[in-house]
């Protein structure tokens, strides 16, 4: 099965599961990230579909121990409900800087 998943904000695939189960050893992937496949109609947490690759990295909690916390990178915190698909054309730059945008500083006539 081919995956995408949400790499800030943007879907990063098609992976089969090998690769989808590396990127969950390496940290790149999470129970709360956002994964898709053909077969889906909507986007869902990885831990909530719970794929045949989805082994978490972190030991679950016990009910005796302590919870764990994860830090999150600022960027993290911000999520969009649907990542942006993947695109082959590059982004466009306004020409000239900010002031000739705006005032029209080099036009002739």
């Amino acid at each position: 099965m081919k995956w995408f998943y949400d790499n800030a904000g943007v879907a990063d695939g098609p992976h089969d599961d090998a690769v989808m189960a590396a990127r969950v050893k390496g940290g790149v992937v999470g129970g709360r990230t956002l994964v898709w496949c053909a077969d889906m109609a909507a986007w869902q947490e990885t831990a909530a579909l719970n794929p045949g690759w989805w082994q978490p990295s972190l030991p679950m909690p016990s009910a005796k121990s302590a919870p764990i916390i994860v830090a999150r990178p600022q960027s993290a915190t911000h999520r969009t409900p649907v990542p942006k698909a993947p695109s082959d054309t590059p982004p466009t730059a306004p020409a000239g800087g900010f002031l000739k945008r705006l005032f029209g500083f080099g036009k002739k006539g």
